[in-house]
């Protein structure tokens, strides 16, 4: 009974553990999006030619 019940912790805690992979490389890529869309809209500011290239080709 303690070996199923062990077990099914372990798969619990597997899960748990999937789960927050998940999240976390959730929030890096979500993290990694803003900071490119900072880095765009600085650039903007710093180079108004580039960004009407970039406007255009977009």
């Amino acid at each position: 009974d303690m070996m199923v019940m062990r077990k099914w912790v372990k798969s619990k805690i597997k899960e748990c553990g999937m789960l927050w992979n998940k999240l976390t490389t959730l929030t890096e890529v979500r993290y990694q999006t803003n900071h490119n869309k900072l880095a765009v809209v600085l650039g903007r500011i710093r180079t108004p030619n580039m960004s009407s290239r970039l406007s255009s080709i977009t």
